[in-house]
């Protein structure tokens, strides 16, 4: 019975565990003061990342000049950004940083950048004149 259960043992070390949720908020977020994040925090810590501000410049710029090119090239920015923030975890450890509370969840991020895609795109559209 020793070597099986040192073995599995040695197998239980492997799993993460909530020791490594306190380690990864170290890392993620170095200056967080304990408070829990919330989703509206996390969308500003998103948005006023530098991808998430050329983002926001860049979507002024197009509908200051109401391209409708550009407002293709800024939808495919935000959804490329939204698909960055969600889908890419290269180490894994953002589902413990959540459930920690140093990190927030991006559906708040998702739904504002989705509904900013939408409007590019409705505001940049071509206008069609209407047939007599």
């Amino acid at each position: 019975m020793g070597p099986l259960r040192g073995g599995l043992t040695g197998l239980l070390t492997l799993i993460p565990a909530a020791t490594s949720a306190g380690q990864v908020c170290a890392t993620a977020r170095p200056d967080w003061d304990g408070v829990a994040v919330g989703a509206a925090a996390e969308a500003l810590t998103l948005f006023a990342s530098p991808m998430g501000l050329v983002l926001l410049v860049l979507t002024a710029v197009v509908i200051r000049y109401r391209s409708s090119w550009g407002g293709v090239a800024i939808t495919v920015g935000w959804t490329v950004f939204a698909s960055l923030v969600t889908m890419l975890d290269p180490t894994g450890q953002r589902a413990f940083a959540v459930a920690e509370g140093c990190m927030g969840p991006p559906t708040l991020f998702i739904a504002i950048a989705a509904a900013i895609s939408v409007g590019t795109i409705f505001y940049t559209a071509p206008r069609t004149a209407a047939k007599p």
